[in-house]
Parts: structure tokens; C-alpha cells; sequence
């Protein structure tokens, strides 16, 4: 079966999502902003650091051209094929044989051993929200027992790490390494890395279930170094010298223990803490990984959990290395340039996508790599366009090399939307398992409607507020959760012909949250009748919070106001038919009475739901002071005109249509009216704006009230 698709590119999903930051947090962080927790690696997005590249006068051990190149830089000498965008960086480096294109000036790169390039990369991934790295040590450098720029890397990254708010740890790739000493030169490495640079007592370094994390990637193999016994006995020498949370890079094929996988291996497997097959071009686009996902991946997440072994699968964006397999002598004419296309980025997010959305949710997510420019799998900031890399006979690929016209930062933007959506995803799945744990339902019927209502929740997150795959329909059920219900029109009420329906109400989720006696309304846009499927969703959230929820069934099915009005040159049409359809018998304020009067009715099913908090002494009257009106389209411009008249505690317009006459295209009085709410409470967010709203940029700080 094809995976799930959950990365949000829809407009409606989009704008819900920040509706709900809008109306319930009064805490709505940025990102770039955001601390990852040192603590665990639970939901992740951690990338790979190879930190290798170095160049010569760079005043580094080495000095000298490492990783761009055999020799000094040049088309028959370049062994990478992503050409890095270069303008922040502080300390460069000429190559006095890669030249521009529009100047013949050489052309720069950066070392990796410099301070500055590492504050820098640590920074970008502050500012797009990534949460941290494996910074890579080669066991095949440590054999003498001296690896100073190494530890300067190491030492670079820590003291980034911390400034910046990111988690880092090691990676040890035994890639080459000593047969003999591979062993005990990771031993005493890491030893000397916990003793003498004290690293793993940074605040930054990342630790899991209560010790420091390290990963070795390499070990089973066959072209790797090591047997099984050695690797089994390793991991125990390793577990000796201190507490450790230890992450194996794998095979692809470790679960059967072949293919590229050294055979005897499953103990060694079974010993890790965390298993992360290595997938890097092992798929060329997305219809090779679903199938590697069906036949493989899906049976790896359920087999691990099993053995209660936690999984990271590895994705990357796409995969080139032509320049280092031509001009090394290693490659054929099947090493072509841009050989795993990246697909404008849809090729990392289908596989971000998928693993996000498993049944079996990963530890965390393995991102190959932040920097390897070599092999075309980095992330950081690489040159958009073809004139922006060296001039011919020099080949480098740029972002916007497949037919799309990508910035420079297009993937650090991806990463930390994703991360972003990780976390949302994490909390979520959380907050369901608490309440699958702990029963505090009195009734085994309750308990059971609620397990429903949740999961049945959890499924509808995922169809409206993540991606589903374009031209795919929604095989999810998107009935009503149990949790909330729906109230019957009165057949009485005049206007009853018109959205006669049925109002939709939800009581506090008193197991997520202390109920808050405040209440939200949501009124919907043209033709809205409730539950909206896609709106399920904003409901839950808010009912999870505390709060009551009440979207009522009101007169909007027929035309919208600017059918009626948008013609007319009359200034009061708009004001006048919004007075109707508020104030009229059958109109929004007296139908939303009635409704809250049957819900606080002493003798009534709802009687202990708390609804007598939002009405008058006497009954006559809502108290809007203790609530929040919130609408889409149409709906928006009626809670704007609600607010006008009513103090409440926050109004929020979804892509409200402006009330224009045609005339002169002007707003009609009542926008300009004074509101009894004040504009501090006011918020807006749409495809156009929210036209009453004090400001025409996305707020993001919630009600001052909230």
C-alpha cells in the first residue's frame, strides 16, 4: 500500500492550523525560536554533520584542499556536485580555478574547520527551526590516537550547539577503519571525548532515557569492517565505560541479515537501542520508495517494536556524485550528474511524509545529510540558479536544475516546516495515549465512546491538517466523535426553512484540560452546515483546551451577502442585511439564545455540561464577555459585526470577503463603527485579509484575554 501523505499544501488545512494558534495560545512561538529538548530523541528531525571539508590556508591541522577536491579545485579535480551558496559565510577561500560565470572571478568555498562557517551553519538551523546533528568521526582517523581537527570540529559544533539553542552528538563511521583496531580506537575515542573534552556535559548534547546518545554507522556491512561476534562484544566494552543510549547505522537489509548485510548478524541488531537502516540510494523517486515502504520499511517498524528496539529510518533529498566518481577514477557512465533528481523537494517530503505517518511512529528521523555536498544530499544553502555555479567545462548542480525556481534556503525551509509538523504530530499522539492510559470516565461506556472520539480524532488531524496526496479522495470517516453531539433546529423557530438542520455543540474535554467556563462560536460561511467535516478539527482542539464550543445553524445557505449588496449603491445594504440575519426572529443572536437555553435547561440531557455560565441570571441574554466568536468567510464578517456591538473576549476572521459598495468600492458605515470589543482582541487570516481586523498581517500572540 502506498504511504500516508500528511505534509500540509492545501489553503484550508493551512489556515486552520494557525486559526487554532490564533484563538487558544497565548504563547505562539516563532520558528527559529524553539529549543529543542536535550533530553530525548522522541520526534525528532536530526541531521547528519560530516564537518569534513577544509581548504588550503584555512590555518587548519590539515591546510589543504579535503573533500572539494583532489588538489586544488577545478573542473577535472572537483569531487563534489552541489555548489554551496556563499554569500554569508565570513572566512573563504579562493579556488583560483572555478570561475564565475558572469564575472571570471574565482570562486570561493568554505572550511569546515573555521569557526565562523560552524556558528553559521548552527545558526541556520536556529533560525529554520532544525533541531540538531550527528556530527561525523571517522574511526579510520583515529587510529594514531591524535585527531586534532577532529576534536576542533567537535569543539566548534558543542560551543555553536549551545549558543544556539540545537542538540548535537557524535556519529562514529567505521567506513575504512581498521579491521584489527576499530574496536578499541571508538573505545578510547569516546573516552577521550567524554573525559578530556567533557563534551557529553554540555547542555546541547543529546541524551535519551537518561544517558548521553552516540550512533556507530557502518557495522554489518560486508564491506565494512568487523564481524558479528567483534560488534556484539563491542557494544558491550562500549556499555562499560559509562551509561549510553547507543544508535546503529545499518543495512538496509538488517532484518534478514543479507542482501548488504553481513550474514549472523541479528544479535548485534538486537542489541541496539535504536536501529537506523541506511536508505541513501536505495530508491530513485517516490514510486521506487513506496515500494521499498509496502515490502520493507512498514515490516521493519513492526518487527522493532517487537523487540522493543526504537527505528529512525534515513531520508534524503536526492543523490549525485558524478564529479567525485569521474575525477577519482571510480565511476562509469551510469555516475551521471543529478542522478536521484530531487523533484523541487517533493521527493524528500514524500518520504518525510511517510515515516511521520506510520502506524509504528519512528524514534526520531535520520536526515542524510546537513552538509555533504559531495554526494548531493545536503541541505544547507546551495546556489539557485545554473549562472550562479563555476563557469564551463565545470558541471555542479543548483536547486532550481529540475524545471522549479527554488531560493537558496528552499530546503532548510522544508526541514523546519517538517520539524515543526513533527512536533504538532508528537504532542497530539501524546495527549491520546494519556487518555487511552487513564480512565477517568465512571461509566465502561463512556470510556469506550471517548477511545473512539479519539482516535477517530487523531484520524481527522491527519486528513485536514496535513497533506492528503493530490488527486487522491479521503478514504477517512469523518463522522461526528461521540464527545460531541449535535442539537436538533426547532421546527417552531421562524426561519426554519433555512439551515433547519441541526446545531453542533461540544462540552470541555475535562481529561485534557480544566474546563475554562469560556465558550467559543464558530459560524460558517455560505452554505456552511454544521459539523463541516474539515472544521471537526478547530472543535476538537478547542474542546481539548477547555473551552465549550457552540457552532450554530443559522441563515446562509441561500446567496451570500454580496450577491444581495455588491451591486448596490445603497450605503446601509451590507449593514442592513447583516442586521437582519443577526437580529431577526430565526436570525444568529436569537437562535444561538435558544440553543444555549435548551443546553442550560435544569432538567435537560446537558443540565451538568455547564452552559448556564454563558447566560444572564435570568436567562434572557448571552454573556459574550466570557466568550470568543470566530467565523469563516461569510461567517467572519458576521462575528466582526457580532463584536461591534458585544464585548468579547476575542474575535478571529478566516478569510473574511470584504463588505464593499460597488459604487466606489468603499466599506459600508458599520466597519468604521467603534467596537465595543477592542482591536487588541481582533485578529484576521485569510486568502484576502480579515478585513475588520486592526491590522491586515497574520497576529500571532492570541487575545491578550486568551
Amino acid at each position: 500500500m502506498p504511504p500516508p501523505q500528511l505534509f500540509p499544501t492545501t489553503t484550508t488545512p493551512i489556515l486552520l492550523l494557525l486559526s487554532l494558534s490564533l484563538v487558544f495560545s497565548t504563547n505562539a512561538s516563532r520558528a527559529g525560536q524553539l529549543s529543542p529538548d536535550p533530553s530525548s530523541l522522541t520526534g525528532k528531525l536530526l541531521f547528519g554533520y560530516q564537518g569534513w571539508f577544509d581548504a588550503e590556508n584555512s590555518g587548519s591541522p590539515r591546510d589543504s584542499w579535503v573533500h572539494w577536491s583532489c588538489g586544488a579545485p577545478s573542473a577535472t579535480t572537483a569531487t563534489f556536485d552541489l555548489f554551496p551558496e556563499m554569500t554569508e559565510y565570513e572566512d573563504t577561500f579562493k579556488t583560483t580555478e572555478l570561475l564565475s560565470r558572469s564575472s571570471s572571478d574565482a570562486m570561493s568555498l568554505f572550511s569546515s574547520w573555521s569557526a565562523s562557517t560552524t556558528a553559521l551553519h548552527f545558526k541556520w538551523m536556529q533560525d529554520y527551526n532544525i533541531d540538531g546533528v550527528f556530527v561525523q568521526r571517522f574511526v579510520s582517523e583515529l587510529a594514531g590516537g591524535n585527531n586534532q581537527q577532529g576534536d576542533d570540529i567537535l569543539v566548534n559544533a558543542i560551543k555553536s550547539a549551545e549558543s544556539t539553542g540545537r542538540t548535537i552528538t557524535l556519529m562514529y563511521d567505521v567506513s575504512g577503519a581498521s579491521e584489527e583496531t576499530w574496536a578499541s580506537d571508538i573505545s578510547r575515542d569516546w573516552n577521550h571525548v567524554m573525559t578530556d573534552l567533557n563534551a557529553t556535559a554540555s547542555l546541547s548534547w543529546q541524551y535519551h532515557n537518561g544517558a548521553p546518545v552516540l550512533a556507530v554507522w557502518g557495522l554489518g556491512f560486508t564491506d565494512h569492517p568487523g564481524t558479528a561476534e567483534s560488534s556484539l562484544q563491542f557494544l558491550s566494552d562500549l556499555r562499560t565505560l559509562a551509561p549510553v543510549t547507543i544508535v546503529g547505522g545499518v543495512p538496509t537489509h538488517w532484518s534478514s541479515s543479507d542482501g548488504d548485510s553481513k550474514p549472523g548478524y541479528e544479535d548485534f541488531y538486537k542489541a541496539l537501542d535504536v536501529v537506523s537502516p541506511w536508505l541513501v540510494g536505495r530508491f530513485k523517486d517516490e514510486d521506487s520508495f513506496d515500494e521499498y515502504y509496502t515490502n520493507v520499511f512498514l515490516n521493519d517498524a513492526a518487527e522493532l517494536k517487537t523487540l522493543n528496539i526504537s527505528y529512525s529510518p534515513v531520508i534524503f533529498p536526492g543523490f549525485s556524485w558524478s564529479n567525485l566518481m569521474r575525477n577519482t577514477g571510480q565511476g562509469d557512465d551510469s555516475d551521471v550528474i543529478n542522478a536521484i533528481p530531487r523533484n523541487g523537494g517533493r521527493f524528500w517530503t514524500h518520504q518525510a511524509e511517510a515515516f511521520a505517518g506510520m502506524d509504528d511512529t519512528p524514534l526520531f528521523i535520520y536526515g542524510a545529510m546537513f552538509d555533504e555536498v559531495d554526494e548531493g544530499t545536503a541541505m544547507l544553502k546551495i546556489v539557485s540558479q545554473k549562472e550562479d555555479t563555476p563557469a564551463e567545462p565545470a558541471e555542479f548542480l543548483y536547486l532550481s536544475c529540475d524545471g522549479e525556481d527554488l531560493p537558496s534556503d528552499f530546503y532548510l525551509q522544508l526541514a523546519g516546516d517538517f520539524t515543526g509538523w513533527m512536533d504538532r504530530l508528537g504532542e497530539y499522539k501524546s495527549e491520546v495515549e494519556v487518555l487511552r492510559s487513564e480512565r477517568v470516565w465512571s461509566k465502561e461506556e463512556r470510556s469506550d465512546h471517548l477511545d473512539r472520539a479519539k482516535d477517530l480524532a487523531l484520524k481527522k488531524l491527519r486528513a485536514v491538517e496535513w497533506k492528503m496526496e493530490q488527486g487522491r479522495e479521503k478514504d477517512i470517516n469523518l463522522s461526528p466523535p461521540p464527545a460531541c453531539y449535535t442539537i436538533p433546529v426547532p421546527a417552531s423557530q421562524d426561519g426554519s426553512t433555512i439551515c433547519s438542520t441541526s446545531h453542533y455543540v461540544c462540552p470541555p474535554d475535562t481529561t485534557s484540560a480544566a474546563a475554562r467556563n469560556e465558550l467559543v462560536f464558530f459560524l460558517g460561511g455560505t452554505g456552511y452546515e454544521p459539523p463541516s467535516e474539515e472544521l471537526i478539527p478547530f472543535y476538537l482542539h478547542a474542546q481539548s483546551l477547555g473551552f465549550h464550543v457552540v457552532s450554530p445553524c443559522y441563515d446562509n445557505l441561500d446567496r451570500s451577502i454580496e450577491h444581495d449588496c455588491g451591486d448596490s449603491s445603497d450605503p446601509m445594504c451590507f449593514e442592513n442585511e447583516r442586521n437582519e440575519k443577526m437580529y431577526d426572529a430565526g436570525g444568529i443572536i436569537p437562535r444561538t439564545l435558544d440553543l444555549l437555553q435548551t443546553l442550560a435547561d435544569g432538567d435537560g440531557d446537558h443540565s451538568g455540561e455547564g452552559w448556564t455560565e454563558f447566560l444572564s441570571s435570568d436567562s434572557s441574554a448571552i454573556v459574550s464577555s466570557k466568550a470568543v466568536v470566530s467565523g469563516h468567510s461569510q461567517g467572519a464578517g458576521f462575528a466582526a459585526f457580532w463584536a461591534k456591538a458585544q464585548e468579547f473576549l476575542g474575535v478571529t476572521m478566516l478569510g473574511g470577503v470584504a463588505d464593499a459598495i460597488n459604487a466606489d468600492n468603499a466599506a459600508p458605515r458599520w466597519i468604521s463603527d467603534p467596537s465595543v470589543t477592542s482591536n487588541d482582541k481582533i485578529y484576521g487570516l485569510g486568502n484576502t485579509r480579515g478585513f475588520t481586523c486592526p491590522k491586515w498581517k497574520i497576529t500571532w500572540d492570541g487575545p491578550a484575554a486568551l
